[in-house]
């Protein structure tokens, strides 16, 4: 609740932008979809990892994939083909905190979905938890 107050306060009216509480497993959440103009951008930043599956993001953005215009997503990616140090430590460091470990999987096992652009590991304050910039979108 203060989190909303707060980012709230941080827009006006007229500014194109709203604030209200989402839960991603909550198929009501994504409704106010439906009530925007495409196109749609969507983005998510450190959110996904908290989820252990990221499909319940794509189940709800499925029914609105012709209003999204492109999602970006600066989130951590779980990579089982690292098989450097520095990567076994990432994968171990997800795997305890039980973050999401299916972003990519996700986003490459969907027919309708193209990845547009995949740029490993470009911030991060935790270096075994870096974020990764996503860009994908929906394909006809």
């Amino acid at each position: 609740p203060a989190g909303l107050v707060s980012a709230g306060g941080l827009f006006q009216v007229d500014a194109g932008a709203s604030v209200r509480a989402f839960d991603f497993y909550d198929a009501a959440s994504y409704e106010f979809m439906a009530s925007l103009e495409a196109p749609i951008l969507v983005y998510t930043s450190a959110a996904i990892e908290q989820l252990p599956s990221a499909a319940p993001l794509f189940d709800g953005l499925e029914p609105y994939w012709e209003k999204i215009e492109r999602v970006l997503h600066l989130e951590p990616v779980y990579r089982p083909d690292d098989g450097g140090l520095l990567g076994m430590l990432r994968r171990r460091y997800i795997d305890t905190w039980d973050y999401t470990r299916d972003l990519m999987t996700q986003i490459e096992g969907r027919a309708n979905i193209e990845l547009l652009r995949e740029e490993q590991n470009v911030f991060g304050v935790n270096p075994l938890n870096p974020l990764s910039l996503l860009e994908w979108r929906y394909s006809a």
